[in-house]
């Protein structure tokens, strides 16, 4: 974890994305810098994400995938939202904390403000449940309690199969790739629980 280059496996298909350099030309962007209710943040900060895709990394093919740019300005969520829905578009380690960097997505029939109140609920995607707006990402320290949890689904002739297990933070990081929906959760300003939404 140590490192800020890790591999993201793209599920449903053989191809591996590797984010080979994440480099950060901010000071660690604290709640401090974040305004009050819905304000995102005051002072957007360039980062710059610079990605080896495969021949067949296509994210406009999907509706949800991160877009590929190579900057996309920074802020942090406000200081009382709770949850959210995401992408880990890149991930790293600040005085031995992780930090994500969550390119948040819409949810299908569930306003913003419902969503950073109440969270939604982890349950099968047909693949038309989240929207990507693309217009920043969001960074977040995380728990050094916090809990991650991989959920899957299949769908078979007696109907959709759900399995969740949990699992450690460098196998969540491994797991997820730059169009998995995850659902998370914010205590004290810190992802405190992230889970994946499965698609299915």
């Amino acid at each position: 974890m140590g490192s800020m280059a890790r591999s993201m496996a793209n599920r449903g298909t053989t191809t591996i994305s590797t984010l080979t350099t994440v480099s950060c030309l901010l000071a660690f962007v604290t709640a401090t810098g974040c305004g009050s209710g819905g304000d995102e943040g005051t002072t957007p900060v360039t980062v710059t994400f610079t990605r080896t895709p495969s021949p067949t990394d296509d994210p406009s093919a999907s509706s949800v995938a991160a877009a590929p740019v190579s900057s996309r300005p920074v802020v942090v969520p406000a200081t009382d939202r709770a949850f959210d829905a995401g992408l880990v578009a890149a991930s790293r380690t600040q005085d031995d904390t992780l930090v994500l960097a969550i390119d948040r997505l819409t949810v299908a029939g569930i306003d913003d403000a419902t969503l950073a109140a109440t969270g939604a609920l982890v349950e099968p995607d047909p693949g038309d449940r989240f929207g990507n707006q693309r217009v920043a990402l969001y960074e977040v320290g995380v728990s050094p309690d916090a809990v991650f949890v991989v959920t899957t689904c299949t769908r078979g002739a007696e109907g959709v199969a759900v399995e969740s297990a949990p699992v450690t933070a460098e196998e969540f990081l491994a797991t997820v790739s730059l169009d998995t929906p995850v659902i998370f959760q914010y205590t004290a300003g810190v992802v405190s629980r992230a889970e994946v939404n499965p698609r299915c």
